[in-house]
């Protein structure tokens, strides 16, 4: 099956969108607007988007889930910002405006093109061709396993936030919230994981386990991976788009890996 215009059309626009991104930063250094810092991390972060448009070529559908999930932050973030805007000088981020009018309906565009039928013909026929006709385990989506890692971030938010609301003792509440921070940090996901699963793991699905053997992970091995996975953030998912098994830093580092609960009974 050939790939479908749309998807080489969607491709093409959203290289468009990653060069223009530099250029900006460029431009805000040119005006003041910007330092080199901030253009440096810009160019980091335009290298590994880069991996989406070159996986997206191959058919793979994890890319394609990665940028619909890049996608709705993005798309968030514009809104936080509009929603504020009357607090924002006007003139310090008249670059950052422009190429958010250029840049939004583009990446509508390619979102549009890559949920068209075809689009998803294609990408499930290229995964099949990919996994050919062995057996093979199926591994969760980079959305999925993001949405999940989402669930349990709102969580352990909402009991961040909202316990010491509950409490009397008003002048405790920054070391309170200190205090449920390291609990969930070294309490909840490493001990759920290692044990059982946690909230987002469940609602989505999807099994933390030892590479190799499919055992329950210990718990020094599920809390470095935790530990990992939120010094680097979203940055440690991208190694997934390479990996056959969908590993991802923290998962290489933990020696774990994620699968559906049916691996575990096949």
């Amino acid at each position: 099956m050939d790939k479908p215009k749309g998807v080489s059309q969607a491709i093409v626009v959203l290289w468009i969108t990653i060069i223009l991104s530099p250029i900006c930063e460029v431009i805000k250094i040119r005006f003041g607007e910007s330092t080199v810092l901030e253009c440096s991390l810009a160019l980091i972060v335009n290298a590994f988007i880069c991996i989406i448009p070159y996986k997206l070529s191959e058919g793979s559908d994890a890319a394609r889930q990665c940028f619909i999930a890049l996608f709705f932050i993005y798309a968030f973030s514009i809104l936080i910002i509009l929603s504020g805007i009357h607090s924002y000088p006007v003139n310090s981020n008249r670059i950052d405006v422009a190429l958010s009018v250029v840049v939004l309906p583009a990446n509508f565009f390619i979102l549009y093109r890559l949920l068209q039928p075809e689009a998803s013909l294609w990408f499930s026929k290229q995964e099949q061709n990919i996994k050919g006709d062995s057996a093979e385990v199926e591994y969760p989506t980079i959305l999925r396993r993001y949405l999940s890692t989402l669930i349990d971030g709102w969580l352990i938010l909402t009991l961040l936030f909202m316990l010491p609301y509950f409490i009397e003792d008003k002048e405790n509440t920054l070391y309170l919230r200190l205090i449920i921070a390291a609990l969930m940090l070294f309490g909840y996901e490493p001990l759920f994981t290692s044990k059982l699963c946690t909230l987002g793991q469940k609602i989505m699905g999807i099994r933390i386990r030892t590479f190799g053997n499919y055992q329950k992970l210990n718990y020094p091995a599920a809390l470095l991976r935790v530990i990992i996975k939120w010094i680097l953030g979203f940055i440690s998912l991208f190694t997934i788009i390479f990996s056959k098994d969908k590993r991802a830093l923290h998962d290489f580092a933990s020696g774990s890996i994620v699968i559906y609960p049916t691996a575990l009974t096949s």
